[in-house]
């Protein structure tokens, strides 16, 4: 559960950054960029697109030598403005269960753009939310990125592939750092990664773009869902509706 739930629970909404220009035309400022200056224009970027699909490898490793775990997932997005999202999370091809002999969890939330259901496959429930009517929906609103309200620093740009890559690196409240690098060229991000302490633990993680379309086109059905037989339906966490803006007013 570990490695599904620190996708999910780490992620904080992303509203659409002002000033958004269409996706894979940002350019990069004639002079350096601040640190939020380059999350601005990474947001805006992604809230700008029209559509979005991507595929993305995310890799926990906890502990070291021949204690260390490894929990390896996949994860994919895809998108349409204004309200339509599907995200899923789910073990990587041939990763074992763990070490308690428990499956690693499938995890889906399905924005459909009237209600947002939220689908655990390993405990077989489910949950949903009406969306408010000015719902807030980015392809980045589950994934486990930087806060933009955190103290961000921009550290030296790395070279990878013939690209250059912007870093970002910010303290995490687990009191360890997290790092991010950005494509200069368009403001896509390419790798998160986070470094932490837990007790006398080491834990880390990383998640890597593998693939993504922006503005491509998107079938209806990537936003269909209905309960298959046998998923209960539980009671959505209180701050589940708030992932998706304010309440509607008078309701």
């Amino acid at each position: 559960m570990a490695a599904a739930g620190a996708v999910v629970l780490a992620s904080a909404r992303i509203g659409s950054a002002q000033g958004a220009q269409p996706a894979g035309q940002a350019q990069p400022s004639a002079k350096p960029a601040t640190a939020q200056e380059v999350m601005q224009k990474t947001l805006a970027a992604y809230s700008a697109a029209k559509t979005y699909q991507g595929s993305w490898s995310y890799t926990l490793e906890q502990g070291e030598g021949q204690t260390k775990q490894v929990q390896k997932m996949v994860i994919d997005v895809t998108s349409r403005a204004p309200n339509h999202l599907a995200f899923r999370v789910a073990p990587a091809p041939g990763q074992k269960p763990l070490p308690d002999g428990q499956p690693l969890p499938e995890l889906r939330v399905i924005v459909d753009g009237q209600t947002a259901w939220f689908e655990n496959t390993s405990d077989k429930s489910f949950y949903k939310v009406a969306l408010p009517k000015n719902a807030a929906i980015s392809p980045l609103m589950f994934m486990p990125l930087i806060p933009s309200a955190s103290q961000v620093e921009r550290k030296e740009d790395v070279q990878a592939d013939g690209k250059t890559l912007i870093v970002l690196a910010a303290a995490t409240q687990q009191g360890g750092v997290g790092r991010m690098e950005i494509d200069a060229s368009n403001y896509h991000i390419r790798r998160v990664s986070t470094e932490a302490l837990v007790g006398l633990t080491k834990v880390s993680s990383a998640i890597t773009m593998d693939k993504e379309t922006f503005d491509g086109a998107v079938p209806d059905n990537a936003f269909a869902w209905k309960p298959a037989r046998g998923l209960k339906e539980m009671p959505a966490p209180p701050e589940a509706a708030a992932l998706f803006g304010p309440p509607d007013p008078g309701k």
